[in-house]
């Protein structure tokens, strides 16, 4: 089985590089969208940490868990984004858009890495009924 997190690792990487290529040529995002960055991959880093133990343990209860994180993941930047609203003087659309993209690319990479390491404990014969 491959290390899922040096892929959630790389995947951040590759998503730094395209930002920072976007950034570079097109329009100039705020500093806080580095933040922004850092927060999602330190969120899935947690998320990830915390489902995949379950599966291994408990499978029976690893979808109320997995649902339930991906609940908190979107409540908590939800969260995030509302304070960036409040507290900002100057809001920026481009870093709204951003972070809502980021939260888009994260959670689907999120179920991209469950879905693969899943099939290999379905080949496995691991997964029980």
């Amino acid at each position: 089985m491959r290390n899922p997190y040096l892929q959630i690792f790389l995947f951040s990487a590759l998503i730094l590089v395209i930002t920072y290529l976007y950034q570079s040529i097109y329009l100039n995002l705020p500093f806080i969208t580095w933040f922004a960055l850092a927060y999602y991959f330190l969120l899935t880093v947690a998320v990830h940490a915390i489902t995949f133990p379950a599966f291994k343990n408990n499978s029976k209860a690893f979808i109320s868990i997995f649902m339930g994180s991906q609940g908190l993941r979107m409540f908590f930047s939800i969260a995030i984004l509302i304070l960036y609203l409040i507290f900002t003087p100057q809001i920026s659309i481009q870093f709204v858009v951003y972070f809502l993209f980021l939260y888009l690319f994260f959670a689907a990479f999120e179920i991209y890495l469950l879905l693969s390491n899943l099939r290999t404990d379905f080949k496995k014969g691991s997964i029980h009924q």
